[in-house]
């Protein structure tokens, strides 16, 4: 009888031993939303990385804010947030070669979205701005306050949405000035300036006289761009303030 029992009890001992480390397994499981609990294993969790099409770099001279706290060369910039330069300023919003660069001077404000292969720029102070994009990726550019705006094309070409639903499309080599500014957009492999105010190139000398055509030549020069490739698409030198 003896015999009979020790195997029986030898199998309930170890029955109960396998339920005792199972739930404890269970008890221990972290917590997710819902109240379900999450698999018993270890995640790793990889950070965000600049110029991968999820956020950038700033370099900047004079006072530059992202979301309205001062910034400074270096500091990460995520998709949606928004930079904003001072007067006499310059920032550019670093990206790599996954989506070029943004560079604004003076009394700019931009609220730019991106991610691979797309980048939503949102003129909240629209000043002064040059775009630099690399072939496969698309830009829109959206002025909140359908300004009157200068367009320039160093590269590429740029589809330009201004006054009631009218079109046109700018190539290298143009420029051209739009009463209410809605839209700029491009599908890459195109660098691209939009001027605002007193960043129209030649807007303040138009007094006559011998000022007036050295603010033409003032204005040109600001119309001059670095070259891009021998193949015509843009080269991402670094950017000097």
């Amino acid at each position: 009888m003896k015999k009979n029992f020790r195997p029986l009890l030898s199998l309930t001992l170890a029955l109960a031993l396998v339920n005792l480390f199972t739930m404890g397994s269970l008890a221990y499981a972290p917590v997710i939303s819902g109240g379900e609990k999450a698999p018993a294993r270890d995640v790793v969790v990889s950070p965000q990385q600049p110029g991968t099409g999820n956020s950038g770099i700033l370099n900047c001279k004079g006072h530059t804010t992202i979301n309205g706290n001062d910034a400074r060369t270096g500091s990460t910039v995520l998709s949606g947030n928004t930079v904003a330069t001072g007067g006499g300023s310059y920032a550019a919003i670093e990206m790599g070669p996954a989506l070029g660069r943004i560079e604004l001077k003076s009394d700019t404000t931009v609220m730019s979205t991106f991610a691979p292969g797309l980048i939503m720029d949102d003129f909240i102070q629209c000043g002064h701005m040059t775009e630099t994009v690399p072939p496969g990726v698309t830009v829109v550019v959206h002025d909140t306050h359908s300004d009157r705006a200068k367009v320039i094309v160093k590269i590429g070409q740029v589809l330009v949405k201004y006054s009631d639903n009218k079109e046109k499309t700018l190539k290298a080599g143009d420029s051209e000035t739009f009463d209410r500014l809605n839209e700029v957009d491009t599908t890459g492999a195109c660098v691209f300036t939009i001027e605002c105010g007193h960043h129209i190139a030649g807007l303040w000398w138009l007094g006559g006289g011998l000022l007036g055509l050295a603010g033409l030549g003032a204005g040109l020069a600001l119309t001059v761009f670095n070259g891009g490739g021998s193949n015509g698409t843009p080269v991402l030198s670094s950017a000097t303030p």
